[in-house]
């Protein structure tokens, strides 16, 4: 069926592999993430350890923090 075809293009029988997070993310967000911190990090994005992370959602992460600093700083400022 048309709908199925489509649906599938473009897969195959493993599972599609996602971009892992890169050395460069896994460096910032293990320097920002320890502890209790990273523990509840890992549970809310059901992962065993950082680098099982995906670059996408890794990205996701360092810019709300950036973003949050620089609210942080220009409250300072």
């Amino acid at each position: 069926d048309e709908f199925a075809k489509e649906n599938n293009k473009g897969k195959t029988k493993e599972e599609p592999k996602e971009n892992k997070i890169t050395p460069g993310q896994l460096k910032v967000l293990s320097k920002l993430y320890t502890g209790d911190n990273l523990v509840k990090l890992l549970e809310l994005n059901k992962i065993d350890k950082l680098e099982d992370m995906s670059m996408e959602k890794a990205n996701e992460i360092i810019l709300k923090l950036k973003k949050k600093g620089e609210e942080k700083n220009e409250v300072n400022g």
